[in-house]
């Protein structure tokens, strides 16, 4: 992966942006990106008549699956002048409720623009009377509403990858023995180690196949679930996608919801 920010996620109007949270655990990073984006800040005047220095900022938005707290976590992290990512630049996470629907699209995006992703925001600075405090900028980002990067992300990755199911949702299907004996294996039981399967039409029977084997047969689940994944794969043919294996079940990863 080449390690620049090349994408940025669409963005809200001022007023709805997200502060970025947990700027306290990460105080050598804050305060040395302070401090830069300190020097890249213009001088204006609040609403109030106070001085503000603002300053506009792209920070990279990283996925951390080993998060503890949540699985789900999406760091986020300062790119170095030449525009280069490092976790040891990171300022803060991105709010938790922000998350769950954020964080699938975000790894799908840098998957398919071999490249981090990055959101539009602002680092401000007030003038205290005597002095700007450079270390705690309070920086906020402007990410849209998951609706809006939903609609932003599938037409980027099906422009970069056209035969590809993107992993958002799941819905349960069920077990076949392949699928019985992959996971006795250890295979596709987590986020970092989803299944690549292969969803195709076999039969009339819409089923997610691994190495020509079925690993789950949708059309026996009965739902509705699939029936969007089904109408793309009788238009274009056989298209790429992840499963994860549970011990009851094959959670099979679609781009909608039905």
């Amino acid at each position: 992966m080449i390690d620049k920010v090349l994408t940025l996620l669409p963005v809200c109007e001022p007023e709805y942006a997200s502060g970025v949270v947990g700027q306290n655990y990460f105080r050598s990073a804050n305060r040395t990106a302070s401090l830069r984006l300190f020097e890249a800040s213009v001088e204006q005047r609040s609403e109030e008549g106070d001085r503000v220095r603002v300053a506009e900022v792209a920070p990279a938005i990283v996925p951390v699956l080993d998060n503890d707290y949540n699985k789900q976590a999406l760091a986020v992290v300062l790119p170095e002048e030449d525009g280069s990512v490092r976790l040891e630049n990171q300022v803060g996470w991105l709010p938790d409720r922000r998350c769950a629907t954020l964080q699938p699209r975000v790894a799908s995006l840098m998957r398919a623009t071999n490249a981090y992703v990055g959101a539009a925001g602002t680092a401000s600075y007030w003038w205290s009377g005597r002095r700007w405090d450079k270390s705690n900028a309070g920086l906020r980002l402007r990410i849209a509403q998951w609706e809006d990067v939903h609609r932003a992300a599938i037409e980027i990755v099906h422009r970069a990858e056209p035969d590809v199911e993107q992993p958002w949702v799941g819905h349960y299907a069920p077990l076949t023995d392949l699928a019985r004996r992959l996971y006795s294996e250890g295979r596709g039981r987590s986020e970092a180690d989803l299944l690549h399967v292969r969803y195709e039409i076999l039969d009339d029977a819409l089923v997610a196949t691994a190495n020509e084997e079925i690993v789950t047969d949708m059309t026996r689940s009965g739902r509705d679930f699939f029936d969007l994944l089904r109408a793309r794969v009788e238009e274009q043919g056989a298209v790429w996608g992840w499963v994860r294996l549970y011990q009851g079940a094959v959670e099979v990863r679609t781009e909608e919801r039905p």
